[in-house]
């Protein structure tokens, strides 16, 4: 639970932060959120990696169970896809 309240209070930071202008335009034009992505994801690798318990539970995960991020971004996919067609007048 208390994890979950330092994530929400760090997002909430974030949009007050971005409310009230406090980051410089200059910050904002690069690609600093795309390397901060690429840096969490990295850690998330590491802590699956050093977790030895993780690696062998995906061994024993339904292989059903493995097609639902695949239905997830085929669906996402179709949806762009036929959201697309509708709003196509807008560039």
């Amino acid at each position: 639970m208390k994890g979950s309240l330092i994530i929400v209070s760090f997002f909430v930071l974030g949009i007050i932060v971005g409310l009230c202008d406090v980051i410089p335009a200059g910050l904002l034009d690069s690609d600093v959120s795309y390397y901060a992505l690429c840096c969490l994801m990295f850690c998330v690798g590491i802590s699956i990696g050093c977790d030895t318990s993780v690696l062998k539970s995906f061994k024993k995960v339904n292989p059903r169970l493995m097609m639902l991020p695949v239905m997830t971004i085929l669906g996402t996919l179709a949806g762009c896809a036929a959201v697309s067609l509708i709003l196509s007048h807008r560039q």
